[in-house]
Parts: structure tokens; C-alpha cells; sequence
């Protein structure tokens, strides 16, 4: 195994022990569902994005990105931790 992969195979490891995750559930398909069907102005967004952001409208979470295509969400709340 090459230093690079072991350490971001650590890095990973680390990241899953300490942030909690949360099923893709039945609120999250709905509000997915929901953003696809008025997806004016949001040119550029892959359908797994808009996964993520129906999951984060249906938790009423802040999605953390710094994806533009993601940011033109006008329901979702978002911020970006990489701007100073």
C-alpha cells in the first residue's frame, strides 16, 4: 500500500468514527422528489447531488460545500467552510 492511500485510508477511517450518519430514509426520497420537480435554474446539478440535497432539506440540516451547482438550490442552506 502506497503512504498516500494509507494515509487517507486512516484519514477516512477517522472522518467515519466521529461525524454520524444518517439513512437516506423515506423523508429524504420525498424531499428529493420534490426538488426534482421544479428544477428551474439549477442547470449542472447530477442526480446525486440532488440526493444530497433532498437529504439535508429533509433533515433541516446546513449542507456544508463548496459546490456552486449545489449552492443554486434556492430552499437549501448551505455554506461554504473553504472561503475565507
Amino acid at each position: 500500500q502506497e503512504p498516500r492511500e494509507h494515509i487517507l485510508k486512516q484519514a477516512l477511517g477517522l472522518l467515519l468514527r466521529n461525524v454520524p450518519t444518517v439513512p437516506f430514509d423515506r423523508s429524504a426520497a420525498l424531499s428529493y422528489a420534490m426538488l426534482l420537480k421544479d428544477p428551474a435554474g439549477t442547470a449542472g446539478i447530477s442526480d446525486a447531488d440532488w440526493m444530497v440535497a433532498g437529504h439535508a432539506l429533509s433533515m433541516e440540516a446546513t449542507l456544508i460545500t463548496a459546490d456552486p451547482e449545489l449552492r443554486q438550490i434556492q430552499r437549501l442552506r448551505s455554506e461554504n467552510w473553504l472561503v475565507a
